[in-house]
């Protein structure tokens, strides 16, 4: 509450992924408009490669020690040794693999986002699939974020939680608009 600004300050930790997915979704619906392309169509066709780059890029953060959560004692707790060039601060510190909980919830999300296609549950193609898997991806980022090594900024939150919140209500509207009448 002493620093307001600090909420959508990108210094301030992972800021950039919870603004860059609704951003790239916004700029590629402007871009098929653009075009005269079928936005909805091209929405239904990019869930599943979304969150395929999401957990992919997730995984190969652990190459580079990027996004290492808060220290634990955890068996699996993830601490790298040597100069690096590693991305975490104190990348030695044996520390929660945030990266790797994020990657895991995602491929869960895949997974079951997968079958239900598959069952025929979006047969609209209306791009209420990817609003659908971007509302899931950002409560599961916003879960895992609580073993961030970033600081609070509202009570237990982090920033990136607070714009993950702003981004599960802007789907979430999204498909109350797209729902059948």
């Amino acid at each position: 509450l002493a620093h307001p600004a600090a909420i959508v300050d990108p210094t301030q930790g992972s800021l950039g992924l919870g603004l860059a997915v609704p951003g790239a979704i916004l700029g590629g619906v402007l871009v098929a408009r653009l075009i005269g392309a079928p936005v909805d169509r091209w929405l239904h066709a990019a869930v599943l490669p979304t969150l395929l780059v999401l957990a992919a890029g997730k995984l190969a953060s652990v190459l580079a020690a990027e996004g290492q959560g808060g220290p634990s004692n955890l068996p699996w707790a993830t601490s790298y040794l040597g100069d690096g060039p590693w991305s975490s601060l104190a990348a030695h510190i044996p520390s929660h693999p945030s990266q790797v909980y994020e990657a895991i919830v995602t491929v869960g999300i895949i997974a079951f986002l997968g079958l239900v296609i598959r069952a025929g549950a979006f047969r609209r193609r209306d791009g209420t699939a990817l609003l659908l898997a971007v509302t899931l991806w950002a409560i599961g980022r916003g879960i895992v974020a609580f073993t961030w090594r970033d600081a609070t900024v509202l009570g237990p939150f982090r920033g990136e939680q607070l714009i993950l919140l702003v981004v599960v209500l802007g789907c979430f509207g999204g498909m109350v608009r797209l729902r059948p009448r």
